[in-house]
């Protein structure tokens, strides 16, 4: 009885032993199985993305290229200046002119010009803006000015205002720069025309073709009047520019402050 009883309490332990022992491997192996099936789906769904990926960032760039082109075209459509541009308009003038011989012999100092321009350039855009035309693009990216035929020099109001507004600009220097206004006048047509005052971008900005959309938009207003188109330039670069759009030199010479300066007339096309 005690053998047997032994026998048996002690075959029976073993029994379950051996039973827990053979149902371990089981489930490790279905562990074992489901993640290879887990692994090998995995791979795929990441092999089918690399193989999309491509594709979806090639769609994702023309999207965007096209975007940003049909931004870049709606800011540099040229437009007339509402009173709120004054300020930015005036700003991209400050930063354009910063570094032209002209507005440096004028202004030496580069603190008395940051200090000093903003509010000649606004109080010159609005005398613009009530005598001819002001033209804009975006947020004030850029400026034209532009003195109209019926307003050669401007109405009377501005002409009493513009020897003050310049005076605060140019200081000491005031009788020199007022000096050169009718040695420009003296190669003007004869006949009434448009006179491109002031063109300009701020240099954040450049290349980005924002000074020759002005250009031709006002070139298209002026041809559609019928009459020829004056300015002046201190920049050789810039006769070469002018030229592209229909601009001849007409005379070239030397301001008193040793300046060369260059006069230009482009003919009404058609």
């Amino acid at each position: 009885m005690r053998s047997q009883s032994g026998r048996s309490k002690s075959y029976r332990p073993r029994q379950k032993e051996q039973r827990i022992q053979t149902s371990q491997p089981k489930s490790l192996r279905r562990k074992l199985l489901f993640s290879c099936f887990a692994f090998v789906g995995s791979g795929q769904i990441e092999a089918e993305a690399l193989r999309r990926r491509p594709r979806l960032a090639l769609a994702q760039d023309i999207e965007n290229r096209r975007w940003r082109a049909l931004l870049t075209e709606s800011a540099a459509q040229p437009r007339p200046a509402t009173r709120r541009d004054i300020a930015p308009m005036a700003e991209s003038l400050v930063r354009a002119f910063a570094r032209e011989p002209f507005h440096q012999w004028m202004v030496p100092d580069p603190s008395a010009w940051a200090a000093k321009a903003p509010r000649y350039f606004a109080s010159y855009i609005k005398m613009i803006r009530r005598d001819g035309y002001a033209d804009t693009v975006g947020s004030g990216q850029g400026a034209a000015l532009w003195l109209s035929p019926d307003k050669p020099g401007g109405g009377m109001l501005s002409r009493f205002q513009v020897p003050f507004v310049l005076w605060r600009l140019a200081g000491q220097r005031f009788s020199d720069v007022w000096s050169v206004i009718p040695l420009i006048n003296r190669h003007r047509p004869q006949d009434p025309h448009w006179y491109l005052d002031i063109i300009g971008v701020d240099p954040t900005h450049g290349r980005a073709g924002i000074g020759s959309a002005l250009l031709a938009h006002g070139l298209e207003r002026c041809d559609q009047s019928g009459k020829a188109v004056f300015l002046d330039t201190l920049s050789a670069d810039n006769t070469r520019f002018y030229e592209k759009h229909g601009f001849e030199v007409t005379a070239n010479f030397t301001l008193p402050s040793g300046l060369p300066i260059w006069t230009m007339v482009r003919p009404p096309a058609g």
